[in-house]
């Protein structure tokens, strides 16, 4: 199951796009629900046409619980965009814990880890 949209204007700052996500993700967490379904899998694709042409990425996770939670599906939606995409890392075993860690943080300590 999932969810596509056309947005009616280009997103640039990092909080309109995490919003974006926010907001597919709980239509997605929704309709899971409805359907009285879950997920172990979450792709995050993000396209943009441009005079080059089409640009984006596409990135996956598995979840090590099945869930049609809003607030988990999108706590890893947002792992993917923040660490996968803005720091082009993908951290060594990508464990829980090392996810939970990243995820509490403030977004400086996104950055830190992305240096390091």
């Amino acid at each position: 199951m999932g969810n596509s949209q056309v947005l009616a204007k280009d997103y640039v700052q990092q909080a309109e796009i995490e919003l974006v996500i926010k907001e597919i993700g709980a239509q997605v967490a929704a309709r899971l629900r409805a359907g009285r379904e879950s997920t172990l899998q979450l792709i995050l694709q993000w396209g943009v046409i441009d005079d080059a042409g089409l640009t984006g990425f596409a990135h996956s996770s598995k979840l090590d619980v099945s869930t049609a939670e809003t607030n988990l599906i999108n706590r890893e939606l947002i792992w993917l965009f923040l660490i996968r995409t803005l720091c082009r890392i993908t951290p060594p075993g990508s464990s829980q814990q090392k996810r939970q860690r990243l995820m509490t943080s403030p977004i400086s300590q996104y950055l830190l880890e992305c240096v390091r």
